[in-house]
């Protein structure tokens, strides 16, 4: 009787799984495109990203420009046939050197939302990170974009949500000695620090994060580290617990639900992941194959789809590598099935593609393409 059930037992007992469906190129133009992210809105989908000569954004400290560089959002009905909406510029022109970065989206019921930096070099060397929002109702005209400011002082911030009437966003201050804040904004423009995520000199965030909340009012923020952490608040949020530290790591994070689970997508390192096979090798050692066994937790280009608990993470499954790729947008309109946009030099890398502008493919510094891939996950039995 003990046999039978423990046998009827390992019959039902159930793993995630992803199975990527479709991948297919949506921008493709001989521009250095990058860094993505992805919404459902008003019946469409939007899509941003970067679009520049090479990785750069503005003048560097030797005063070399790196090039033109913009804020593109696309739109489209059905996933293949994309439309170019809107392209942001430097607000304050570009004859100072000044870049713009990609978009990151955040919609309430009557506006799109888009947020993006803005990188002028200082005179006296270095940079300036400045964030900008500019927004829709009808989308086809745009605000006129406004600089963001945090109690005075102008942030750089990663991805923004809206919850109850309210915008929050958190945020690294991009110097030494500062905390890891969760803020908060009434109108997407002036914002105050709402609570502390991680003290100063507690953390080794980035101004990379995601939020999301689950159903029962818990609020996740996945930041990216030399690793990855995942904090965790309930309401009224004002006191933050370290859940998780995923070894793999998860650059640029974004995260949706799906059949009530969540799914966790950013760069990450396969090598490191996983449990070994009975040969000892890891399962996704040969998927990334610029992930090297002297150093596992390499991250060079490969994008990594997780199922997120609040105990674990599981890796499901890497998108092809490149050199350069990653930085998803990911949403899900449908139970088990998930939509990602992500960019990556994949097609140079290999060979397959040849360059337009270039005799031979230059890291980050010839182009890179902009993908849309479709994913279905689940559980299957083991």
């Amino acid at each position: 009787m003990g046999e039978a059930s423990n046998r009827n037992s390992d019959k039902t007992r159930q793993q995630p799984y992803a199975k990527v469906t479709s991948i297919r190129p949506v921008v493709r133009d001989g521009w250095y495109n990058a860094w993505t992210d992805l919404i459902w809105w008003k019946q469409y989908y939007w899509l941003a990203h970067f679009r520049g000569l090479s990785h750069g954004l503005a003048r560097n400290t030797s005063g070399r420009i790196a090039g033109n560089t913009f804020s593109v959002i696309l739109r489209s009905a059905d996933l293949r046939r994309w439309h170019e909406a809107q392209v942001f510029e430097p607000p304050g022109g570009i004859v100072d050197g000044s870049g713009v970065d990609t978009a990151h989206f955040c919609a309430t019921e009557e506006r799109l939302y888009a947020f993006f930096r803005v990188v002028t070099p200082r005179p006296t060397g270095g940079n300036e990170n400045r964030s900008f929002v500019s927004s829709t109702a009808d989308g086809v005209r745009w605000s006129e974009p406004e600089a963001l400011t945090v109690d005075g002082f102008r942030p750089y911030t990663w991805r923004v949500r809206w919850r109850e009437g309210r915008f929050y966003c958190a945020l690294h201050y991009l110097e030494e000695a500062t905390p890891f804040d969760l803020i908060a904004s009434d109108d997407g423009i002036h914002w105050h620090k709402y609570a502390e995520i991680a003290g100063a000199n507690e953390h080794g965030c980035s101004e990379e994060s995601e939020l999301l909340w689950r159903p029962d009012g818990e609020l996740w923020c996945v930041v990216r580290t030399d690793r990855a952490e995942l904090y965790c608040s309930r309401p009224p949020y004002t006191e933050w617990e370290k859940a998780l530290v995923l070894t793999a790591g998860c650059d640029a994070p974004v995260m949706c639900e799906s059949g009530g689970e969540v799914y966790l997508a950013g760069r990450c390192s396969g090598s490191g992941s996983g449990t070994p096979g009975a040969d000892g090798t890891m399962p996704f050692a040969l998927q990334n194959t610029f992930s090297h066994r002297e150093s596992p937790f390499i991250r060079s280009g490969t994008t990594g789809l997780y199922r997120l608990r609040r105990d674990r993470a599981d890796l499901l499954v890497l998108l092809p590598p490149g050199y350069d790729a990653s930085y998803p947008g990911l949403i899900s309109l449908e139970p088990g099935k998930l939509t990602m946009s992500y960019y990556s030099d994949v097609a140079y890398v290999s060979g397959e593609v040849r360059p337009m502008h270039f005799p031979e493919y230059r890291y980050k510094e010839s182009e890179s393409d902009i993908y849309i891939a479709e994913i279905e996950v689940g559980e299957h039995p083991v």
